[in-house]
């Protein structure tokens, strides 16, 4: 999909993840579904907060964007209330453009995964760094955008393998390791 045909779509907020229809704000509509029999998880999330951490970040650094992930929560009500308050936006996907379009955000205020690596505070900071992870291969990161004096906070080590700590984290829970051995075998529980 190119982004010219990406800007004349339109798009319903109905479920902003499709795969998650139980994502939702409205308190209302939580014990709605409570009362209806819903039993899987609800997200809860108090514009107010959003609103507060929004105001401490940008006093806490006044020379900084902020730039949300609009993966991290898509949800129309956190993507408003980021916008009332000035927040720019980071974006991975077309469709993340289009709910972000949808709500009147200015392109500009959105910026995909290569501007980031190019903004300048990133390159002021030299910030990208690089990781290898055992499947992936080699890829860039941003990394922690503060330093202690001259010390940076560089990533340790790329993100694990799927399932490479399965039996330290399953025994840390305190499972036994012959009902992880079990769980493994059944295929409900994988290592690397």
């Amino acid at each position: 999909m190119s982004v010219r045909s990406a800007l004349s779509k339109r798009i319903e907020f109905e479920h902003p993840l499709d795969s998650h229809p139980e994502t939702r704000l409205d308190f209302d509509e939580v014990r709605r579904a409570l009362t209806e029999g819903y039993d899987r998880p609800f997200l809860l999330a108090d514009p107010q907060i959003i609103r507060t951490k929004t105001r401490r970040f940008k006093a806490a650094m006044p020379r900084v964007q902020p730039h949300y992930a609009v993966k991290a929560n898509p949800h129309a009500t956190v993507l408003r209330t980021l916008i009332e308050e000035g927040a720019g936006f980071e974006i991975a996907s077309i469709a993340e453009l289009d709910m972000l379009l949808e709500l009147g955000v200015p392109a500009a205020e959105v910026q995909d995964v290569a501007r980031v690596f190019a903004g300048e505070q990133v390159r002021a900071l030299e910030a990208v760094q690089g990781l290898h992870h055992a499947t992936a291969g080699d890829y860039r990161v941003v990394g922690a955008p503060v330093r202690l004096g001259t010390e940076r906070f560089p990533y340790p080590s790329a993100a694990p393998s799927l399932g490479q700590h399965t039996f330290e984290v399953l025994d840390e829970l305190g499972f036994p390791r012959d009902e992880v051995d079990r769980l493994v075998a059944e295929g409900v529980a994988l290592t690397s």
